[in-house]
């Protein structure tokens, strides 16, 4: 049984997934880019490191296990990723 509660009402598992962890998570990752992107429009950060921040997160690209340990030592579920 999923410890997701959005799973136990919506049946379209297309839909489904749009609420599973890891979409979450890849939100997280592109909420971070746009971020990058606005700094870097705003001369905060080089427009060279918010292109590698863009290249570089993708959920797929990080280790599942590192984020899991990372989410177990802190008890916060957005650190690991950043």
């Amino acid at each position: 049984m999923s410890n997701n509660p959005t799973s136990l009402r919506i049946l379209d598992p297309g839909i489904r997934s749009l609420f599973s962890l890891e979409s979450r998570w890849q939100a997280w990752l592109d909420v971070e880019v746009a971020l990058a992107w606005a700094e870097a429009e705003l001369g905060v950060i080089p427009h060279d490191a918010a292109a590698e921040i863009a290249a570089k997160a993708k959920l797929e690209l990080l280790d599942r296990a590192r984020i899991d340990e990372g989410w177990r030592r802190t008890a916060h579920p957005l650190v690991p990723l950043v």
